[in-house]
């Protein structure tokens, strides 16, 4: 999909968001790979990428607030 985006519009950044081990593909492909809090506030330990940033917030919160502070960068 990348390199789609980048063939019809030039460089493209990706971000990818996820809360659990079954998202961990898309984290390690993706530029920024972003981790949300699971409902019980807390992230899911098994996931650990050089890169990674935790989102401040449960859920639909914490991917909210990761994208709106990339979109404010």
């Amino acid at each position: 999909m990348k390199e789609l985006y980048q063939k019809q519009y030039g460089p493209v950044t990706t971000i990818g968001l996820g809360d659990s081990l079954n998202d961990l593909p898309l984290l390690r492909v993706v530029d920024h790979p972003v981790l949300v809090r699971k409902e019980d506030g807390s992230y899911d330990e098994n996931i650990s990428l050089p890169n990674l940033i935790r989102a401040d917030g449960v859920g639909p919160l914490g991917w909210n607030r990761a994208v709106m502070r990339f979109l404010a960068e």
